[in-house]
């Protein structure tokens, strides 16, 4: 039918089509060609073979963040490479001898001790000085200028203490320059091309050219007519041109929202799991679509869960890579693919064999996981209209934990709260700063002396008072938080698709295997 239908769009010349010749075409006519042509490749008809490029999922050309020259580049072409594996350095002595330096300032604390003795002799310098103002010995102004020098020789401990600070910070920005010379991989895969070498200066140029082989993308290029045929999910079977190779099951990741009107098609990509490395990536391949409820042919199998053939024996498997990918979306443009004729007959499948067909049709068995936790309320709610079409049952598990939030530093408890005003005066008056008499709560009574984020902070502060003669104690504070499981219950074909939605999420979350509650009906 589709062929009869070809060669009668064939007979009608050009020139008829496009109203140049002596005669115009009726319009009666282009139309009735233009229905046997959508007849013809209408789903009733079955759906065809189309011509598909197999490619990887991403394609990186990993560059340096900074100028420099190369030291090592520590793979080659075709290594296998994991997520966070250090590929290449640049040389870096000028910058661990800046860490170094910036380490040694952050370790010196000369100006902190002198500041403080200063602040010490100030305060006793201070109180012997109102003593004797209190007796009428000295004037007004010595008193006053023992109290400026004292408040003096306090700002000046905090300036030397900001010092000290700004001295680790800039330790730290000196490491993060140091680590921008170390250049590590993101993505899990193999290295494609090897564009530089150790002695080369780097700037805007890519050093090597990655690629991540699982999944496999395929791109494939359909005509309009097939437009609504082909929906996310149905799955497909993708023969390489490869000698030896096997047929593989791949699945619909997305359609062209987008139609290319100037020569009748769309685009549309499939996920093809290849996690022993098995398949290459830049292969041509064929690819037949699976209409609803057609069983796939005999052969084609997950490239996850069959076993290897002789050929593919015969090659180096990699380990199989990390469930992290690096990124959702491919960063490299797929290429034209050259169109089908769209009266092409697709070949004739062979029928399911008997065993295969029986295989197919006995039920899945239930297989359980849960995912988390996650933090927020909104990824779990996307997290869950993502998986609702490939897990057959979805529930929320919610857990509350408490984590460290702060670290305390407190004065024993007073009988009163009037007792703990009078001694923050009196700590005030002995220089002690960001005091606060604490009236309700599980510490009242206590006066605030510090709220750190570190424990060897308020640890290093409760030190600091104890050498001044000021007893203190140090509590953690405590916050409650919220995080949410989802419990999956899916067929164990749809594991690789719940665990792409995972990948995809880009938050780390991974599918964890967990055995299936009981059923009611097999209590009995």
């Amino acid at each position: 039918m589709k062929m009869r239908a070809f060669e009668r769009f064939r007979s009608v010349s050009h020139s008829d089509l496009v109203g140049r010749g002596p005669k115009r075409a009726r319009p009666d006519l282009r139309l009735g060609l233009a229905s046997l042509l959508i007849a013809a490749m209408s789903p009733a008809h079955g759906l065809p073979t189309l011509d598909c490029v197999i490619k990887p999922y991403v394609t990186v050309e990993l560059g340096s963040p900074v100028e420099g020259v190369i030291e090592e580049i520590a793979v080659q072409r075709n290594d296998l490479i994991t997520r966070g594996q250090v590929l290449a350095r640049l040389k870096s002595d000028v910058e661990q001898a800046t860490v170094s330096l910036a380490k040694a300032r952050a370790g010196l604390d000369g100006a902190v001790d002198a500041r403080r003795a200063a602040l010490e002799f100030g305060k006793r310098k201070q109180a012997r000085t109102d003593e004797l103002y209190e007796k009428k010995a000295v004037p007004f102004h010595v008193k006053d200028e023992a109290e400026t020098d004292a408040r003096i020789a306090r700002l000046k401990l905090v300036e030397a203490e900001e010092n000290k600070l700004v001295a680790r910070l800039e330790l730290q920005r000196a490491v993060e320059l140091l680590n921008q010379r170390t250049i590590p991989s993101p993505i899990d895969g193999v290295v494609v091309e090897r564009m530089m070498a150790p002695g080369e200066f780097v700037d805007d140029k890519p050093l090597l050219e990655l690629a991540q082989l699982d999944p496999l993308r395929v791109e494939v290029i359909l005509p309009v007519t097939m437009y609504g045929s082909i929906e996310e999910g149905m799955r497909a079977v993708v023969e390489p041109e490869l000698p030896g190779s096997r047929r593989y099951l791949a699945t619909v990741s997305s359609v062209d929202r987008v139609l290319d009107g100037s020569s009748g098609t769309f685009g549309a990509r499939l996920l093809l799991p290849n996690p022993d490395y098995a398949l290459p990536g830049g292969l041509r391949c064929r690819l037949r679509p699976l209409e609803k409820g057609e069983l796939p042919p005999a052969g084609a199998v997950d490239a996850t869960t069959a076993p290897l053939t002789p050929l593919e024996k015969a090659k180096p498997l990699a380990v199989p890579p990390t469930a992290n990918v690096a990124r959702s979306e491919p960063v490299q443009q797929a290429p034209s693919v050259k169109h089908v004729a769209p009266m092409e007959k697709a070949p004739e499948q062979p029928s399911p064999e008997p065993v295969a067909s029986a295989a197919v049709n006995t039920p899945q068995p239930r297989v359980c996981g849960t995912v988390g936790p996650i933090k927020t309320v909104a990824q779990t709610n996307q997290l869950s209209e993502a998986l609702a079409g490939k897990a057959t049952q979805i529930s929320r598990r919610v857990a509350k934990s408490a984590r460290i939030a702060r670290y305390l530093v407190l004065t024993p408890e007073k009988q009163s709260l009037a007792d703990a005003k009078r001694l923050a005066h009196e700590l005030n008056r002995q220089g002690v700063q960001h005091l606060r008499a604490i009236p309700r709560g599980p510490y009242a009574g206590h006066v605030s002396l510090g709220l750190f984020l570190t424990k060897a902070n308020a640890e290093k502060h409760r030190d600091s008072l104890a050498s001044q003669g000021i007893e203190a104690i140090l509590k953690t504070r405590y916050r409650e938080q919220q995080q949410t499981w989802l419990d999956l219950e899916f067929s164990d074909r749809n594991q690789n698709a719940i665990s792409q939605v995972l990948r995809e999420a880009g938050r780390g979350l991974s599918l964890t295997r967990r055995d299936c509650p009981m059923l009611k009906t097999a209590q009995k």
